[in-house]
Formats: C-alpha cells, structure tokens, sequence
C-alpha cells in the first residue's frame, strides 16, 4: 500500500511543479486536489501501518540520530497539501541547539504528523505552530517538549480521553464535517507510550488547543576525530 501511493504522490509532484505555467486555473486546481486526497491516502497507509507493525510485534527498538529540521522537513508536504484551501499560517520553531538528538524516529514522526495533521485538519481560520524546546539544558537536553497549538473551537475538556480512542471519529456526526477515520490520535497515544512521554492538553471551547508533549531523548553522540 505505501509503495504505490508514494509513487502516486510522486507523479502528483512532477506534474504540480512542471506544468504551473503551461495549463490553465481549472487543470491546476484538479492537480491540487488530487495532491491532497492522495496525501490523505498516505497518512491513513502510514497509521495503518503503525498499528500493524505493533500489533505484529515488529517494532524497531533501537534509537536514531535525527536532526529535527529534517524530520519537518519529511512532513512539511503532507501539513501543506492539508492546508492547501486553508491559508492558516504554518509556524515551526526549532532550537538550533536542541537539533540534534537520539531518539526513535518512526514514533516521534508519527506524533508530529498527526498532532499537526489534527490541528490544520480542525481550525477554520488563524495560525498552527509547532514548536520544540530543550529541557532543561540546551546544550544536553534530557528531554525535549513538542508543543502543538492550533486557534481553532477547543475540546470540551470531558471529551479529550475519548478523542485518542480508536476510530473515535466514527461514532459521532464529525466523520460527515471532517474527513479520516480518526485514527490519528490513537496513533498519538500509542507512540507516546513507545517513547515513554506525557502529553498535557491546554484547550478550552473558542479557545484553540496546544498540545504539550515531552518525550525523554539522549544527545547525539560526538565522534573524536
């Protein structure tokens, strides 16, 4: 499944980029679209694949070194596709100091996807950031704080467990306003628990929502030349 729909979105970026000045309003926005559904199909293909692979017990247990302006660099398209009739302002902060750190790559990616994903997915209007910060020390931090906030209606504080259940989208009038199965916070929740992080919710009705994740990482290891 992920194989032929990143060659789909592959072919969607050749023609996005190669021919913006050949054809005209209508193609083009056909080509955005398109672009869109299949950036939706892909995310759902990774989420599904994340509870297979847990649910097979074929996790990778090991630490990566990542550099975080790659990993947002990896889903910056996908948030970008999300937004596309949007126009919210999308805003990333990184710390330089913090950039590079050991961690598992596969969850902490599959949390920032969706946790951003989620957050253009229910904000009409206004801005989505996403931020990181090194705690408590920048130069080796033990730990690292991704904060998701979006300026969209809140959560009722009485509904934010059940919003991480499985498929909690489905059983409510919001799978016809919002399109997914509601797998994305589910998939949140159990990468949170491969990381052994927390997660705080600062939400309230009208308000937005941020979401505060901090995820205990290593430095990345210096080699002596």
């Amino acid at each position: 499944m992920r194989t032929p729909t990143q060659i789909l979105l592959g072919y969607l970026d050749i023609l996005r980029d190669d021919l913006t000045g050949e054809i005209g309003a209508g193609p083009r926005e056909i080509i955005e679209r398109l672009n869109i559904s299949a950036y939706e199909l892909a995310q759902t293909v990774e989420n599904v694949l994340d509870f297979a692979v847990a649910g097979a017990g074929a996790e990778a247990l090991y630490d990566d070194e990542i550099e975080l302006g790659d990993l947002m660099a990896e889903i910056m398209p996908a948030l970008e596709a999300a937004n596309h009739q949007k126009h919210l302002a999308l805003e990333v902060d990184l710390p330089g100091a913090a950039a590079g750190i050991r961690i598992r790559h596969r969850p902490l990616r599959a949390i920032v996807l969706n946790l951003a994903a989620n957050a253009i997915k229910f904000t009409g209007r206004g801005s989505v950031g996403i931020s990181f910060i090194a705690i408590p020390a920048p130069e080796y931090p033990d730990e690292i704080e991704l904060r998701v906030r979006d300026t969209g209606p809140g959560i009722d504080r009485s509904r934010i467990e059940a919003a991480f259940a499985r498929c909690a989208q489905l059983s409510s009038s919001s799978r016809r306003r919002y399109r997914g199965m509601g797998l994305g916070l589910s998939v949140v929740k159990r990468n949170l628990e491969a990381l052994e992080a927390t997660l705080d919710v600062e939400t309230g009705q009208a308000q937005g929502s941020t979401f505060i994740v901090r995820i205990p990482i290593r430095a990345r290891l210096a080699v002596n030349a």
